[in-house]
């Protein structure tokens, strides 16, 4: 994980980063670089995922 980014706006806070996935299927390695955000809501019982979103970074070409 890296540039991560945190807001918090009262009990709302918003959580940015980049992140790569290291998927084995089998003998193949797939890599998916993704930008990644978290929204959490701070509730009586601590700070709750409310919202999970990812996208895929642009593909380089190799």
């Amino acid at each position: 994980m890296n540039d991560m980014k945190i807001a918090v706006y009262d009990k709302v806070a918003n959580v940015t980063l980049h992140t790569d996935f290291h998927l084995k299927f089998g003998e193949d390695l797939a890599v998916v670089s993704e930008q990644m955000t978290l929204l959490f809501l701070k509730t009586n019982n601590g700070w709750r995922i409310v919202h999970e979103h990812h996208s895929e970074l642009n593909k380089t070409e190799e």
